[in-house]
């Protein structure tokens, strides 16, 4: 597979040689599909290879696209939705950890259908916004970032709970994004990251501090 994959960097390097080299004012997000569609334009085979090729490209996007789609739902739903709805039932008298009824299932399927529906949306307002891959996969890695102390901690340090983990991410979700838009000079996105660390910590220390001396 690692074979594989390095060899399919070759092509790809190939094209990108050749895009630079006849559309050297094209952006960086456009040049694959311009080289690809002057491929298309040589006729012949070459308008069979390039249309497998653009076929690929866009086969691998939807994958990649359809995929984070669902998994989000399925976070939002499953991680989110459902223990706030056996809260709810908890609160309400009955057995939060009992488990849910068929019409309850139901009803978080059409909840996941929804926020499928929901995220598709909100990607076509960004798509008008502009925001290419590459801008989103830095957002992403922001918001990435902001969840490091709420894994690292709460793996090795029993006194992290669920409220320091709020706190965490929504401080570092939150800064990222600001030192991402706003900040964009180098090294601001990493004094976001460790000043989310030290907050973190200092809030379970003092958390601790409180508990004991009560």
């Amino acid at each position: 597979l690692t074979r594989a994959r390095s060899f399919a960097q070759v092509p790809l390097g190939l094209l990108g040689l050749i895009g630079v080299d006849s559309h050297p004012d094209e952006s960086a997000n456009q040049v694959f599909a311009r080289v690809i569609v002057d491929i298309i334009a040589e006729g012949g085979w070459s308008r069979f290879c390039g249309s497998l090729m653009l076929a690929a490209s866009i086969a691998a996007i939807m994958s990649s696209a359809d995929s984070i789609l669902i998994e989000v739902s399925k976070i939002v739903t499953c991680d989110v939705f459902k223990p706030l709805l056996a809260a709810a039932r908890h609160a309400g008298g009955g057995d939060g950890n009992a488990a849910f009824s068929e019409r309850d299932e139901r009803a978080l399927t059409f909840l996941g259908y929804f926020c499928t529906t929901l995220l598709a949306l909100l990607c076509v307002f960004f798509n008008d916004k502009d925001w290419d891959l590459s801008r989103m996969i830095m957002h992403q890695g922001v918001v990435l970032s902001a969840m490091g102390p709420t894994f690292l901690y709460g793996l090795y340090w029993p006194s992290m709970t669920g409220r320091h983990a709020c706190i965490s991410l929504v401080w570092g979700v939150t800064a990222g994004v600001y030192a991402r838009l706003f900040a964009t000079r180098a090294g601001h996105l990493i004094v976001v990251i460790a000043a989310n660390f030290y907050l973190t910590a200092m809030s379970v220390v003092m958390d601790a501090c409180s508990k004991r001396a009560h």
